[in-house]
């Protein structure tokens, strides 16, 4: 985390409630309208680490309606630009197809509070000033999701007012700074990871003014699972209320989880099911995690990701999306289309900076701890899990209890309600979690 002081930090977690918002610059391009979805693959769980995306590309012969990345801002002005190099290198391969871009910071699965108060302390400053000349600089529409998954266990970047706070600061810049050829993405972590009645949704929500887009992840095994049943009632919920609030839908996130493409009919049948579910609910774009889960490392081996869930790993999974995005409503192929669905002009301007895009890499976070690569959020050990030192070899797992004292610690000092919801969510989720895959 960028050095900010602690009595700046503590002054503005104090402080939040007294702060107003103002509006922000619209996009200058459209939403998606109703019954139609643009079909996008990704993402990448690194900027390096986008082997996955052209192996979709090659399996399938058609390049999709936009790719999807993660951007990590660390505090190394150097790592994000090169990151960011990275990123374009590989979208200048596929003129004509769209960018999500994740946008996060901190280092853990939630609890990194004290990283939005270095970000509204301006710690992130020099990095946001690149990211937003690099947006300005791209011939594409970006659908940015500012600080994702805002709910994972109730407080991936801290309390509701802090994190509502440092959404609209970010957005404020970008929005100011990146010729509007950005539409802002409010992403929720879904069904799975958040527990709805300690910390709805409308708790975060930053203003209209400052969503174009509401997003969900969507993580499920599908119709032969236990859960599967709560778990589609508690998506319909959330996605009512984001209707309520006026949004277009997006699936910021998704795959089948534990069985992947790779398990026949069960395979077939989820991939119906969620074209199902998005022509249920009208969700405008659907981003699809098409990844080889378990060989890229990290964490999701240990918490139900699936080794494989690429499209072209299965004939038949790929015979069934082929058949489903053939329908009228769904344009799943880059090129003039997609602009004009969007009624999007390019309009870039040069960069004033440069950096070396990072060579292809396999494989990331190798054995974290110590790393210099960011990775989706350096989730190398999912810390806030108190069943990890049964997950994980015993150094790695100490690495992980260390890490959760450190982040517990700054919250023993908030008020009781917010020490209950932590309580209860970390319960919860360490809970399903150990139900559902077996720890």
């Amino acid at each position: 985390m960028p050095s900010v002081s602690k009595t700046t930090l503590l002054a503005l977690s104090l402080a939040l409630a007294a702060s107003s918002a103002h509006a922000v610059t619209p996009s200058s391009f459209k939403v998606v309208p109703p019954g139609r979805s643009l079909i996008m693959i990704g993402q990448a769980p690194e900027p390096a680490v986008n082997a996955d995306l052209t192996s979709y590309v090659k399996g399938t012969n058609s390049v999709p309606a936009g790719f999807g990345f993660f951007l990590i801002m660390t505090g190394d002005l150097q790592r994000t630009r090169q990151d960011l190099a990275t990123i374009k290198e590989f979208m200048d391969r596929y003129p004509g197809a769209p960018l999500t871009l994740a946008l996060g910071y901190g280092t853990q699965l939630s609890l990194n509070g004290l990283n939005s108060a270095a970000l509204l302390a301006g710690g992130y400053d020099a990095e946001l000033k690149s990211i937003e000349e690099w947006l300005r600089s791209l011939s594409i529409p970006v659908f940015l999701k500012p600080m994702y998954e805002f709910d994972r266990a109730c407080l991936t970047y801290g309390p509701p007012a802090l994190y509502v706070k440092a959404y609209r600061y970010l957005a404020d810049r970008v929005r100011k700074n990146a010729n509007n050829n950005v539409a802002l993405v409010w992403h929720s972590a879904g069904a799975g990871y958040k527990i709805e009645d300690v910390c709805p949704i409308e708790r975060y929500f930053p203003g209209k003014a400052y969503v174009d887009y509401f997003a969900t992840s969507f993580f499920t095994p599908g119709r032969t699972d236990s859960n599967y049943a709560s778990y589609m009632q508690k998506m319909d919920v959330l996605l009512n209320k984001a209707k309520k609030l006026g949004l277009p839908l997006m699936i910021a996130e998704s795959t089948a989880m534990k069985i992947g493409t790779t398990s026949g009919q069960a395979s077939v049948d989820w991939m119906n099911d969620y074209f199902d579910f998005v022509e249920k609910y009208d969700i405008r774009i659907v981003n699809y995690s098409a990844r080889q889960w378990g060989k890229r490392g990290g964490v999701w081996s240990i918490i139900g990701f699936p080794d494989d869930g690429r499209i072209q790993s299965s004939p038949e999974v790929l015979a069934t999306w082929r058949q489903r995005v053939s329908a009228p409503r769904y344009l799943a192929t880059a090129g003039p289309k997609v602009f004009d669905l969007l009624g999007y002009k390019p309009n870039p301007t040069p960069l004033t900076w440069s950096a070396t895009p990072e060579a292809e890499r396999d494989v990331y976070w190798p054995l974290c701890p110590g790393s210099t690569v960011g990775g989706t959020a350096g989730w190398c050990t999912t810390p806030f899990l108190p069943w990890i030192n049964a997950a994980l070899p015993p150094a790695q797992a100490q690495v992980a209890q260390n890490l959760l004292k450190a982040a517990i610690t700054p919250v023993n000092t908030a008020t009781q309600p917010v020490q209950q919801a932590i309580k209860t969510a970390v319960e919860t989720a360490t809970g399903v979690i150990k139900g559902i895959f077996g720890l």
